[in-house]
């Protein structure tokens, strides 16, 4: 029905998982690990942003306020694991790999 949001929960839950999954069963280019979990954590927190998003309009007025707290939240929590992703950088030897990181990382804080 409208506004039963289990299947998109289901579909996004599937997507989350076969990404973490296929991130565990490859190599990296680097062994700079703490920067996948920065990607799946991302990832993860960009979804809880763009489901709150998606609640306002459905969700008791009274309850508004803890929707932007939680996409306020969410978002804090991308831009520090963005930050974290330069710091990381910093230390790798591949520039192409470097400047290519960068540049999406850039796009997601735009």
């Amino acid at each position: 029905g409208a506004g039963d949001l289990r299947w998109y929960f289901l579909v996004q839950a599937y997507a989350f998982l076969a990404t973490a999954g296929i991130l565990l069963l490859t190599r990296p280019r680097y062994d700079h690990q703490s920067m996948w979990v920065a990607a799946i954590g991302c990832y993860g927190l960009a979804k809880v942003a763009e489901i709150a998003d998606k609640l306002k309009p459905i969700t008791n007025p009274n309850m508004k306020s803890d929707l932007t707290t939680a996409s306020a939240l969410a978002r804090a929590a991308i831009e520090g694991a963005l930050a974290n992703v330069d710091i990381n950088l910093e230390s790798l030897k591949d520039q192409g790999f470097v400047s290519e990181m960068r540049r999406k990382a850039g796009a997601l804080k735009a």
